[in-house]
């Protein structure tokens, strides 16, 4: 139905063609199923594209690492998406945590 509402908007099969036949493409959000995630994270960067790559970023610690390292190496800005603790509320709860003025908090349950 998207395609139907865009007509003239390029569709892509393969995400690495897309990134070669645009380099002008200067960030990319990453929300494919879970086990693509590293491996289009870790392409991306590698081209010199920042990333924002929706949870779970990677599937264990090794990957985690691997991406770190990469966003270092190419210098590029990472983010991994909660959307679930995205919100104003959210935000006003950690700065109200933050501030003090609950007084000094222990533990917090979030789901």
């Amino acid at each position: 139905q998207t395609f139907e509402q865009f007509p003239t908007a390029k569709q892509y099969k393969d995400f690495r063609v897309m990134l070669e036949k645009h380099p002008e493409i200067d960030a990319v959000t990453i929300s494919t199923p879970d086990h693509m995630h590293a491996y289009i994270a870790l392409i991306a960067m590698e081209m010199g594209k920042h990333v924002y790559v929706q949870k779970p970023l990677t599937h264990n610690i090794a990957e985690a690492r691997l991406l770190h390292d990469a966003a270092r190496k190419y210098g590029v800005v990472t983010q991994m998406g909660n959307q679930g603790h995205s919100g104003e509320g959210t935000r006003q709860c950690v700065e109200m945590i933050q501030s003090g003025a609950i007084g000094t908090v222990k533990e917090v349950h979030c789901w």
